[in-house]
């Protein structure tokens, strides 16, 4: 870990959500521990249809867009950008808890 690592976070408007703030915190300390600097905006309006942003990480080697959702249970099974499905396991997750 660098001693240089710092994480600066921006906030559009406060964050009400308990999940996302527990995200923020997570991720700040997910990038402090492996030694990447970064820049956080969160909770933000962008565009010219002011659309809210979740949060956007900008680091030496990228920019991410984050969208932090809350999904109660595990998820088994579910095509890209399509439908998932809780109550049947993949071929590959069978014999797992």
């Amino acid at each position: 870990m660098s001693t240089n690592t710092t994480v600066e976070v921006y906030l559009g408007n406060p964050i009400h959500v308990a999940s996302e703030r527990e995200f923020l915190a997570r991720l700040r300390r997910d990038l402090v521990h492996a030694g990447v600097s970064a820049r956080v905006f969160a909770n933000f309006r962008a565009g010219r249809l002011e659309r809210q942003i979740d949060f956007i990480v900008i680091t030496n080697r990228r920019v991410v867009q984050l969208d932090e959702k809350v999904f109660p249970g595990p998820i088994v099974d579910g095509s890209p950008n399509g439908a998932l499905d809780r109550s049947r396991r993949p071929e590959y997750c069978r014999g797992v808890a």
